[in-house]
């Protein structure tokens, strides 16, 4: 989550999450200062995240609830969690099945399911 006051964080956030080898949610807090001016209200509320472990998905979801948008509550930024799996696109690839192949394949699979 990051804020659009805290612009060297939001920058970081932004170029992590395109360099991040998968999926990246980026949460920006931007305020309307014409029809709701809350600068100050975010302001006073928002600290970065230290000392937090990015592996950890419950305490990652933990500090992401911690503000619900609508309360007072102290408002977290940072990357909260973070993974890295094996890419679809590293995998080896499969063996490559000739046509008569495949096609048993698909007729044992057909005959599983009736």
């Amino acid at each position: 989550r990051g804020y659009s006051k805290k612009m060297d964080l939001l920058r970081t956030l932004i170029r992590d999450g395109i360099s991040h080898k998968g999926f990246a949610f980026i949460d920006v807090l931007q305020i309307c200062a014409t029809f709701f001016p809350v600068a100050e209200h975010y302001t006073s509320r928002v600290y970065e995240l230290n000392g937090h472990d990015r592996a950890d998905f419950a305490a990652a979801c933990a500090k992401a609830r911690e503000w619900d948008y609508n309360g007072d509550a102290p408002i977290a930024l940072g990357t909260f969690f973070q993974k890295t799996s094996p890419l679809f696109f590293g995998m080896p690839a499969a063996r490559k099945l000739s046509a008569v192949e495949r096609e048993e394949a698909v007729q044992k699979l057909l005959k599983r399911r009736t």
